[in-house]
């Protein structure tokens, strides 16, 4: 008697059946996360010439403030690009005299080129910082392009060549 005085809910009247495993009817949109690229870019320098890889990190560490304006980004790139210029020369150039004399040209073109940039700055032209790093963004990335393309394509000949050999 108990159970036909008690209340029946609108649940109460349907059937219990399992889930089912239906796929969903769309699929996630692939949402780029700049990080990962990063993570990617880092892994590529790294693999392909480990000496590439430290001067990408030093072009990392150099990294502007939110004030900074186009012209200080200039002028990092110069400083970054000098700098290379002197390790190579303290590679390659075994005299000690020459050494110096080259150096010293190459700290007074640095000058001169940084010098442009303040005389750039002193006409105040109202150039978007933002804008000019993209503009260098798809320089960069054209440039390295070919370089990583090759590198791809030695890396996945060379797997070929030894997964075809070891079988």
């Amino acid at each position: 008697m108990e159970n036909s005085n008690k209340k029946q809910h609108l649940w109460d009247t349907f059937d219990t059946v399992q889930p089912t495993t239906i796929p969903p009817t769309h699929n996630k949109a692939n949402i780029v996360i700049y990080d990962d690229i990063l993570k990617q870019t880092e892994k590529l320098y790294e693999e392909y010439n480990l000496t590439e890889f430290y001067q990408y990190k030093k072009g990392a560490l150099l990294q502007p403030s939110a004030d900074t304006d186009y012209t200080q980004l200039l002028r990092n790139c110069i400083k970054l690009i000098f700098q290379c210029i002197r390790e190579d020369i303290q590679k390659t150039t075994d005299n000690e005299e020459d050494k110096q004399d080259i150096l010293i040209k190459v700290s007074n073109l640095e000058a001169s080129m940084t010098g442009l940039v303040q005389l750039l700055k002193s006409f105040n032209f109202k150039l978007d910082k933002d804008s000019v790093c993209s503009i260098m963004h798809g320089y960069i990335n054209e440039i390295v392009k070919p370089k990583f393309k090759n590198y791809e394509t030695k890396r996945s000949s060379k797997h070929r060549r030894v997964g075809s050999t070891s079988g």
